[in-house]
């Protein structure tokens, strides 16, 4: 993997959202950007091909061939190329589906809970504690390889979250992993208690950081998440993103 160009090309994303964010109306907060195709689907069928900012395509199944950013009201994300996912946030609290990849976000004092569903499980932050700071955000990812999952926090305080296996703490340079045992394609998101693979925790790999491309992703985030308000308006039930 090439470091350089893969930290140049996160680094241009973060600088374009912030740049979008200063003329962004409130009722048009819901975005995706990319600089390359986003292929949506819906019920296994390719939708639509979205090649630059555009709204959300809501509770749809998102396939980015290069790395793409998607800003809510509160909540900044940036999904890896080859990542498979979806997001639904005409919901409280706002859920995100991750079936393959990885997607990084932010959020601020003012982001309210998350659902974050993937093949091993959902997982529930019942509370961001974030650290008194200027940027006053907390960095995390989640991160899906077959039937495994990890959901980590890389900076600025620590996650309460509920998963299948009970409730955790994950601090800064933290993760916990999830593991599905039994491969049904029901849904049920059952953990591997037998191999002692449930929601373990543990410190982020270094390769995790470097590959990403952290500090570059971020460099437009904290600013905007600043000048980011809470979304006081009446949403519909919550809801699952589509999956394929």
């Amino acid at each position: 993997m090439d470091f350089s160009s893969n930290f140049r090309r996160i680094l241009w994303m973060a600088v374009a959202v912030f740049a979008f964010a200063g003329t962004a109306q409130a009722y048009e907060v819901a975005r995706v950007m990319t600089s390359g195709k986003i292929n949506v689907y819906r019920n296994g069928q390719l939708t639509q091909v979205l090649q630059a900012n555009a709204p959300l395509p809501e509770g749809a199944l998102l396939k980015p061939e290069r790395d793409c950013v998607v800003r809510l009201e509160n909540v900044y994300m940036v999904a890896r190329a080859g990542s498979e996912f979806g997001v639904h946030n005409e919901s409280r609290p706002v859920q995100v589906a991750v079936n393959k990849g990885t997607v990084y976000f932010a959020v601020n004092q003012s982001t309210g809970q998350m659902v974050f569903h993937t093949p091993a499980g959902s997982v529930t932050t019942q509370q961001f504690r974030i650290q008194a700071a200027v940027e006053g955000t907390l960095k995390g990812f989640v991160t899906v390889s077959g039937q495994t999952a990890s959901l980590g926090v890389i900076e600025g305080g620590a996650m309460m979250v509920s998963t299948p296996d009970g409730e955790q703490l994950i601090t800064s340079g933290n993760q916990i992993t999830l593991a599905q045992a039994d491969i049904t394609g029901q849904g049920s998101g059952q953990i591997d208690n037998a191999a002692d693979k449930a929601a373990t925790s543990r410190k982020i790999p270094t390769e995790t950081l470097i590959n990403a491309g952290v500090l570059g992703m971020f460099a437009g985030a904290a600013v905007w998440m600043l000048d980011s308000t809470s979304d006081d308006n009446t949403k519909p039930a919550p809801a699952s993103p589509a999956t394929p």
